[in-house]
C-alpha cells in the first residue's frame, strides 16, 4: 500500500505544482498535462514483478478512464538510480533515469490517447531497473519535459 501511495504522490505533486500554480479557477480545465513518475527502483521490486504491474495498470487506468480524451497530454518518466558515484547524465546513459514518452509523443496539440495507451500497455518487466531511488533526479526530469514542452506557462 505504502508504495502505491508513492506512485499516486508523483502524479499529484507533478500535476498540482506545476499546473494549478499558474492556473486561474477559470482556465484550470482547458487541457491537462500529466507525466506519470514510476518508480522501477529496488524499492519496489518483488517476485513476479507484482508491484510494478500496479504502477503500470494505474497508469492505464488513468488513461483509460480519466483523462479528457481530446484535451491531454501524457508524458512517461520511468526512474530507478545509480550509487553515489554516479553523475545523473551516466545514470541517463544506464536507462534508469529515462523518459520513456513525452508530452509530445503522440500528437499535437493533443496526445492520441489509444496510442498512448497502447506504448504504456507494452512496457512490461524488461522495464523494471532496480537499483537506488532517485526521485528527486526523476522529478526534475519531468519539471524539465513541463518546461520545454508544455502547452500552458510554467
Amino acid at each position: 500500500m505504502a508504495l502505491f501511495c508513492l506512485f499516486v504522490i508523483h502524479i499529484l505533486l507533478i500535476n498540482l505544482l506545476i499546473h494549478h500554480s499558474n492556473a486561474s479557477s477559470t482556465d484550470c480545465h482547458k487541457n491537462l498535462e500529466v507525466i506519470f513518475v514510476v518508480d522501477s527502483s529496488g524499492s519496489v521490486y518483488d517476485d513476479g514483478y507484482v508491484n510494478w504491474g500496479l504502477e503500470i495498470a494505474t497508469v492505464k487506468g488513468v488513461i483509460n478512464t480519466t483523462l479528457p480524451y481530446n484535451s491531454s497530454r501524457v508524458g512517461l518518466i520511468n526512474f530507478s538510480g545509480c550509487g553515489d558515484s554516479f553523475t545523473v547524465e551516466q545514470c541517463k546513459a544506464q536507462n534508469r533515469l529515462k523518459r520513456m514518452f513525452g508530452l509530445d509523443t503522440f500528437g499535437t496539440p493533443f496526445n492520441n490517447l489509444s496510442a498512448v495507451y497502447n506504448r504504456v500497455n507494452k512496457i512490461n518487466s524488461s522495464d523494471f531497473n532496480g537499483g537506488y531511488t532517485w526521485t528527486d533526479q526523476a522529478l526534475e526530469i519531468a519539471l524539465e519535459e513541463f518546461k520545454n514542452y508544455s502547452l500552458n506557462e510554467t
